[in-house]
């Protein structure tokens, strides 16, 4: 991918490389058996098929698909990656359905999804990927129909992991051998605050994946989504001790709004991969009841908290049907 074309080049270094597709936003892709290549446009909104020889084949919209893997069978497309970090594959003729992989009965775990980035499956027995703390695991198919696996195992850690795509700097050659860069995990960083002199100044927070993030009203805590090896963590700093503590934890937490007396937090949280979104208020008062339920949706519609207008008048925006 180079100034919004997909080109080509013989490695021998004979001829000119050729442009045979256009690109915006291009996020992975991978030759098929029968030598076309398939790769992400428009950040993971297109799926496109070209030929080497010949160019641009056919294209195909789909809601979100990032580091696309054709599986074996045709019918299905391995997808994961930037902001959807977890196992899932597009059937090829319904786009639009969400088909996750989960863990088995077996691992203790059963139906939690498998998070991290760049999927592959590997001789129909293995679902190999980078883990969002950039160590490289494989974890064994046990059904391939219902897409679950067992106990992921490492190979190695500090592979090189890019920003917001989790893409990994790994890959195959075509006898099995595992080729891969060392490097930092990019995902991870330290908050800072750029003062109106020019400066840069740590916060108190530590380093993590940070997704999502607001200070208080009087700016002495700080609440950050982080995105953990098992899912997000809805973290709570204060910001001159640098003590920390989770307050909830899921398969999606959203941004997270304060209230104007700094006493509770608006946000909307997803439980689990087939469960519905949910808006709910956090108490941090340590009440008995800390979690209050203000609304809940079906499938992809879901409230995004904004800011408040008011004590009791919330800013919302509202996805509704994937749109």
């Amino acid at each position: 991918f180079m100034g919004g074309e997909l080109r080509v080049t013989r490695v021998d270094g004979e001829g000119s490389p050729s442009v045979i597709g256009s690109t915006n936003a291009a996020a992975g892709g991978h030759w098929l058996e029968d030598g076309t290549i398939v790769y992400s446009d428009q950040d993971g909104r297109m799926l496109r098929w070209t030929d080497p020889d010949s160019g641009p084949l056919r294209d195909m919209a789909v809601q979100f698909c990032l580091y696309p893997t054709l599986l074996a069978d045709e019918t299905e497309m391995l997808c994961g990656g930037g902001a959807w970090k977890f196992a899932y594959s597009r059937a090829t003729d319904a786009v639009e359905d969400l088909l996750f992989w989960t863990r088995s009965a077996a691992t203790g775990q059963p139906g939690a999804p498998v998070r991290g980035s760049q999927f592959r499956v590997v001789d129909d027995d293995w679902l190999v990927y980078l883990a969002i703390d950039g160590t490289l695991m494989a974890a064994p198919i046990e059904d391939p129909e219902a897409r679950t696996v067992g106990r992921s195992v490492s190979f190695f850690s500090d592979v090189r992991r890019e920003a917001y795509t989790g893409a990994g700097q790994w890959d195959l050659t075509l006898d099995g051998t595992l080729v891969f860069a060392m490097g930092r995990n990019a995902e991870i960083g330290r908050l800072v605050e750029a003062t109106p002199d020019g400066r840069v100044v740590p916060l108190n927070t530590g380093e993590a994946a940070h997704l999502r993030y607001e200070p208080s009203p009087d700016e002495t805590r700080l609440a950050t989504v982080v995105e953990a090896v098992q899912g997000h963590e809805l973290r709570l700093y204060d910001l001159r001790t640098g003590t920390s503590e989770v307050i909830d934890e899921g398969f999606f937490i959203s941004y997270p709004a304060w209230s104007p007396d700094g006493r509770s937090l608006v946000y909307t949280r997803k439980l689990a991969p087939d469960g519905g979104f949910a808006l709910v208020r956090r108490e941090l008062d340590g009440t008995s009841e800390p979690i209050e339920l203000l609304t809940a949706g079906d499938g992809y519609d879901y409230h995004q908290p904004s800011s408040y207008l008011s004590a009791d008048s919330l800013l919302l925006g509202v996805t509704a049907g994937g749109g």
